[in-house]
């Protein structure tokens, strides 16, 4: 995977796939707790060599940005938990106003914006908590390090992070921060909405009601069909259907009442490749080719044996072009 940047070519080298948000470094308003909320982070641990190497080690001084198109897809995701939320935040009352605030201030911003995360080197040095400091008033981004702190909500975020290099050896580091929980109970409200829906419709016969929901969960006539066009998982081989998901491509919700039972729209998949697929961590070219999202660590593609390109020369996608090229779209990480 490469990205351009300032019309310069980076390589992804690796990603850390993820930091949780603590209270100790937010913004004053999204704090639980005590305290004022700390500028400095705490992201890890300098026994973790492998993750003090990844920033650059010993007084590491990394220069990272954060993409506008980002920021603006997480406060939409994170909206409901500002409208209402599900901590005791300090300013929560005033939520509303904060986020149109934030996206506000986000519509203001170039498509990338830079900062420097620095090593904190004013710690006790038998302290083997890894802490980055903020930038500086004066430094690159002081303000965007702030931003920062503002979108990322104390237990409901948390934030990966992709390491780039250019041709010319200089580095990147892109920071993107994720829900994490408040995406899966939007789209919990969506379906459940959808399926009353359909439970209500007269246009649609009982029956086929019953199996549209079934098929939600990978059940019914959208499983049994799906058995029978595919058989097994097209990853490991697996042909024991008490070990197989009838996972959608084209997600339910956001399909209709024909692809919902569509087994063209799904695909046979032991458990840990389905989470994968489903939540956009792989995904297929039409040639039958692996994709392999950037923001999965190089240490998990080894340790599930992946790597983009790769054949995968029994996977069924005659008929399943334009729900992939969905999936690609819309689902996939990239």
């Amino acid at each position: 995977m490469e990205y351009t940047i300032g019309g310069k070519v980076f390589s992804v080298i690796d990603a850390l796939e993820r930091i949780p948000t603590k209270d100790s470094f937010t913004d004053r308003t999204n704090k639980i707790g005590g305290g004022a909320g700390a500028w400095e982070w705490h992201i890890g641990s300098k026994r973790d060599t492998d993750r003090h190497n990844f920033f650059g080690g010993d007084g590491f001084n990394a220069r990272c940005f954060l993409a506008k198109r980002d920021l603006i897809w997480l406060m939409n995701e994170m909206q409901s938990e500002y409208y209402n939320p599900t901590h005791e935040y300090r300013s929560r009352d005033d939520f509303r106003n904060i986020w149109r605030e934030r996206m506000n201030e986000i519509q203001g911003l170039d498509e990338n914006v830079f900062f420097a995360l620095r090593e904190h080197d004013g710690r006790d040095p038998n302290d083997m908590r890894l802490y980055a400091k903020r930038p500086g008033q004066d430094a690159e981004g002081d303000a965007i390090y702030g931003l920062l702190r503002k979108v990322a909500l104390p237990e409901t975020t948390f934030t990966s992070i992709l390491k780039l290099r250019a041709e010319d050896g200089e580095e990147l580091f892109y920071f993107k921060v994720f829900p994490e929980h408040i995406e899966t109970r939007t789209v919990l409200e969506e379906v459940e909405e959808i399926e009353q829906q359909i439970r209500d419709s007269e246009e649609i016969p009982e029956t086929e009601r019953t199996q549209i929901i079934k098929s939600r969960v990978g059940q019914g006539l959208f499983r049994s069909n799906l058995i029978l066009d595919c058989g097994y998982c097209p990853l490991t081989g697996v042909d024991d259907s008490r070990l197989l998901i009838a996972s959608h491509i084209k997600p339910w919700r956001d399909s209709n009442n024909i692809e919902r039972l569509d087994p063209k729209n799904g695909l046979l998949l032991t458990p840990t490749f389905d989470r994968l697929f489903d939540n956009g961590f792989i995904s297929f070219n039409d040639n039958k080719t692996l994709i392999v999202s950037p923001w999965l660590s190089n240490a998990n593609s080894n340790r599930l044996a992946i790597e983009s390109g790769m054949m995968v020369d029994n996977l069924p996608i005659t008929g399943r072009e334009e729900f992939m090229a969905f999936h690609r779209a819309e689902i996939f990480k990239n």
